[in-house]
């Protein structure tokens, strides 16, 4: 696993790793102005007990393996709406446009020992950089966006998706000490057509990917 670039990582499994366990609340308000069209807003808040990370278990090291932390929350809002683009010309007819927003906020707290290891104190005592007792849960973005035109044709069986992705940095690699390692994705822009060929049968071509960007 070559999670940094100046060493390899070799991960271990852990027997005592325990299956995490989710409480959430949703709600959800939906309104439906024509035939495969919809506007939403929506809010959640998630308990999580025993959600599993991926743990480096120190910066000198080169071994990470995954853990349990004992607790977690996940709250946030989500908004959708499809809208097709048929009132611009009835040329559109088929296509639509969509786009997903969620904000999200997410939170556990460090145990006692990794406070201390990533809390900045200098040789007479005095705590330089004071770290946050909480933090972002693993592979939790902040912010994730979704963007897509399709075109659907009933008649001929065709289907077509040009779609985006905007995902806010999210932790990659938590640590025992120092700094936890944040990934920042790119935008992803993903193309898909689909063709179907008789009752059972359709044909599907995919690319992903298409800027090519780094992470």
């Amino acid at each position: 696993l070559n999670y940094l670039p100046d060493r390899k990582l070799f991960a271990s499994g852990n027997a005592h790793l325990a299956m995490a366990a989710i409480t959430s609340y949703d709600a959800r308000l939906e309104w439906f102005p024509a035939p495969g069209e919809i506007v939403s807003l929506g809010a959640f808040y998630k308990e999580l007990t025993n959600p599993v990370e991926l743990y480096l278990t120190s910066l000198d090291g080169n071994d990470i393996t995954w853990i349990n932390r004992p607790t977690a929350t996940v709250m946030g809002l989500e908004f959708e709406a499809r809208k097709s683009l048929r009132f611009v010309s009835p040329f559109f007819d088929g296509f639509t446009l969509g786009a997903n927003l969620a904000l999200i906020s997410s939170e556990t707290a460090l145990t006692e020992s990794e406070y201390q290891n990533k809390t900045d104190v200098d040789r007479d005592g005095v705590i330089d950089f004071p770290t946050p007792r909480q933090r972002p849960l693993y592979d939790q973005s902040p912010y994730v966006i979704n963007l897509d035109l399709s075109y659907d044709n009933p008649r001929s069986g065709t289907t077509c998706t040009l779609s985006a992705n905007l995902t806010g940095e999210r932790i990659s690699l938590t640590t025992a000490q120092g700094e936890d390692l944040y990934q920042h994705p790119p935008v992803l822009v993903d193309f898909g057509v689909s063709q179907k060929l008789g009752r059972n049968l359709s044909l599907r071509f995919g690319v992903r990917n298409l800027l090519d960007d780094d992470y």
